[in-house]
């Protein structure tokens, strides 16, 4: 079993509920390789990749070519960041210390530091600052 599908198989029932929805929060597609990709994960123990991509394209054996296993590899990279993402969200949202508070804010700081937004970046920072002070 690879990282992947350790990932995907340490999720509880709930979690994986509120992943499905996590996931459909920005585009509701209804044809999501990514979301194909994680149901396939859940229900089998498949191991080979080769299987993987089988079941993902519906493709024989001898069909399986180049462009899908680059495209699989494109999958698997967006929905390891998209449980990455699920699993520091939901952390944040459990956390009710201070200092997840703060990480939050220094985080949009630094987003707005990015985007040349300096007023309201500074405004964040000080909030930040006087939470943790």
């Amino acid at each position: 079993m690879d990282n992947l599908q350790e990932f995907v198989h340490a999720l509880t029932k709930d979690e994986q509920r509120e992943f499905r929805i996590f996931i459909h929060r920005k585009k509701r597609k209804k044809d999501r390789k990514d979301l194909e990709l994680f149901e396939i994960l859940i229900k089998d123990d498949v191991v080979e990749p080769e299987e993987i991509v089988g079941k993902l394209y519906s493709l024989k054996p001898a069909k399986r070519d180049f462009l899908n296993n680059n495209a699989y590899h494109t999958i698997r990279k967006r929905l390891f960041r998209q449980l990455s993402d699920f699993i520091v969200m939901k952390r944040l949202d459990e956390d009710p210390t201070a200092a997840s508070s703060v990480m939050g804010l220094i985080s949009m700081t630094r987003y707005l530091f990015d985007r040349k937004l300096h007023r309201q970046a500074w405004h964040y920072l000080n909030k930040a600052e006087e939470i943790a002070k």
